[in-house]
């Protein structure tokens, strides 16, 4: 059975004006089904994923309580709660993770608790406010192919032609001229085989396309296209995941709140700090 995702187009001229600060809201993307999907980078209702070991802590706070199930039912009802409410609810974390820098001009820090079933659980925070969580798998993942479902109008993205004349930048973005090993920036898992529906049509990704996640980033997911070689699957960090063809197209989403209307997946501008990572120095 094939595990789905539904992306919903919504347009913000406002948003869209400073694309280096604010998210780039052509995109919204609602979620149909991620259950099984186990995607390692964002939870949107119960997702496993990979997350880090003890050594990454900067420090460790033991503490007797143990997230329950039904605690982690009721985060996802308190996204944009403040760090302090958040802490009020859960307790003390086990302990706290190196501040990253993955947006532009964003700071996100993190928390891991440990459940009650001794899993680790990454809480993520931007301007003081919870954005999302993503937690460890009891198993390696195996899935099918990934079906995305994309609004009838997707504006003009790289790979497309105008008037004979190759776009090689679409909405959203950043190329990079590169002809060398792309590598993963943490722990992680790697999608290649995927579909976008859009119009009703089914339409193949294409071949020189990746999904990157990590749950040391919760509530992000990363688009690499451009690859002559891509590695599929569960990935260690600085282990390669692709090879570049001469320009690498990369495009960050966030999983973020649209107002009133619900959390929608937005298009935002990668720090240069988090482009680094997918290179050797």
């Amino acid at each position: 059975m094939s595990l789905c995702l539904v992306f919903e187009v919504m347009t913000n001229q406002q948003k869209s004006k400073d694309l280096s600060l604010n998210p780039i809201s052509v995109f919204g993307l609602t979620l149909l089904m991620a259950l099984a999907l186990g995607w390692s980078s964002f939870n949107y209702g119960g997702t496993k994923v990979a997350v880090s070991q003890d050594g990454d802590c900067l420090e460790i706070m033991p503490s007797d309580a143990a997230l329950q199930p039904d605690q982690l039912k009721q985060l996802d009802d308190r996204k944009e709660a403040s760090r302090q409410d958040i802490h009020r609810f859960l307790g003390r974390p086990y302990c706290s993770l190196p501040k990253v820098t993955i947006r532009f001009q964003t700071i996100t820090e993190r928390e891991v608790y440990v459940t009650s079933q001794n899993n680790r659980v990454i809480l993520a925070y931007e301007n003081n406010r919870f954005i999302g969580y993503s937690f460890l798998p009891q198993r390696p993942i195996h899935r099918s192919q990934v079906e995305l479902e994309l609004g009838p109008w997707m504006g003009v993205q790289s790979g497309e032609h105008i008037s004979g004349r190759p776009v090689i930048t679409g909405l959203g973005e950043i190329s990079l001229k590169s002809s060398e090993e792309v590598y993963a920036p943490a722990n992680g898992r790697v999608e290649t085989d995927f579909v976008f529906i859009s119009g009703g049509t089914l339409s193949p990704s294409r071949e020189d396309c990746l999904l990157f996640s990590s749950a040391l980033f919760p509530t992000y997911i990363t688009q690499l296209c451009g690859l002559k070689n891509r590695y599929p699957g569960s990935v260690q960090q600085n282990n390669g995941i692709g090879a570049t063809n001469g320009q690498l197209n990369v495009a960050l989403l966030s999983w973020r709140q649209d107002g009133g209307r619900g959390r929608k997946w937005m298009f935002v501008s990668p720090s240069p700090d988090f482009l680094k990572g997918f290179f050797r120095p």
